[in-house]
């Protein structure tokens, strides 16, 4: 397999890997996020396919470059990917939509790299009534890629939401909470249990 690419701020970009002849794709994912930006967002990275290479190269603008792994990791090649990504901040403007029905909100939607990031919720949620639901996050196509459940506490200034990740089991690690303020409009996401500064 072959992938070629003129990347900006990068160069001519040129990996080749090596596959057994026998080789099958396995269904991947969402890969844990091992740490990367985690004081700074939650990062979904999701793999529909995938399967490890014995051997790989990679060149860019035709020099070589090292892939230099730790013990343990092992070259690997996927498709179907999707990224969606929960930045940690206040917002003040966002793109972001909620849907409603009757009984609340259902659902929270933005677009994150190229992709429709969707928040579905079982029971919808009123912001004016305490309590709580599981919920389903897609990207894109590829629906329920993890779950978990959504703790909501309205008070007359803002609207609490703590959103704790069950599945995959690893994801229980990256609970985040979400406060929004009824007088400004603004939206504040964080690490569960801590504040931006």
């Amino acid at each position: 397999m072959l992938l070629t690419g003129d990347f900006v701020g990068i160069g001519a970009l040129r990996f080749d890997t090596t596959f057994a002849a026998n080789t099958k794709l396995w269904h991947a994912g969402i890969t844990n996020q091992s740490g990367h930006s985690e004081d700074r967002l939650v990062l979904l990275f999701y793999r529909d396919r995938a399967c490890a290479t014995p051997t790989a190269t990679l060149s860019i603008d035709g020099t070589d470059v090292p892939l230099a792994l730790d013990l343990g990791e092992r070259l690997a090649y996927s498709q179907g990917i999707a990224i969606g990504i929960i930045p940690f901040g206040t917002f003040t403007n966002t793109s972001r939509s909620v849907e409603r029905d009757a009984r609340g909100i259902v659902a929270y939607v933005h677009e994150t790299f190229g992709s429709t990031f969707r928040c579905e919720y079982d029971v919808p949620l009123d912001p004016n009534v305490a309590g709580e639901t599981t919920y389903h996050i897609s990207l894109g196509s590829y629906r329920d890629i993890t779950s978990g459940r959504v703790y909501l506490k309205p008070s007359a200034r803002e609207v609490f939401m703590r959103y704790e990740p069950l599945v995959p089991h690893w994801a229980r690690a990256y609970a985040f909470d979400v406060h929004f303020d009824r007088s400004s409009g603004s939206l504040m996401v964080a690490r569960a249990g801590h504040t931006i500064s």
